[in-house]
């Protein structure tokens, strides 16, 4: 996995990238207590050329990848089922995109919670 880190950490900046055991298992865990798997890599792109990037890595190493939005989910749709992977915290793409005010309609990054 180290040459996976260090391709991705080509990609995002060193502090939005982490193969640390406590952030790791910090990405582990919500209400419930089943399908509880720790990924090898938690990495937190900006962009979604950032995610392009690192989507098509993954694709080439056959690592899967486990999106996460704002974190607010609870029961177990954004963590991985085993012990592998790539998750992919979304919470730094946080932009209101459109705001259509006539319509009631808001288009935004998948980081708003």
């Amino acid at each position: 996995m180290s040459g996976l880190y260090q391709k991705l950490e080509r990609i995002v900046s060193k502090n939005r990238i982490s193969n640390d055991l406590y952030v790791r298992h910090a990405y582990s865990r919500n209400v419930t207590s089943n399908l509880q798997g720790v990924p090898d890599i938690v990495i937190r792109p900006k962009t979604t050329e950032e995610i392009s990037y690192i989507l098509k890595i993954a694709n080439e190493k056959n690592v899967p990848v486990i999106p996460r939005g704002g974190g607010d989910c609870e029961f177990g749709g954004s963590k991985p089922i085993g012990d592998t992977g790539i998750v992919l915290d979304l919470k730094s793409m946080d932009k209101v995109l459109n705001l259509d005010i006539d319509n009631l309609i808001v288009t935004v990054e998948a980081g708003i919670s």
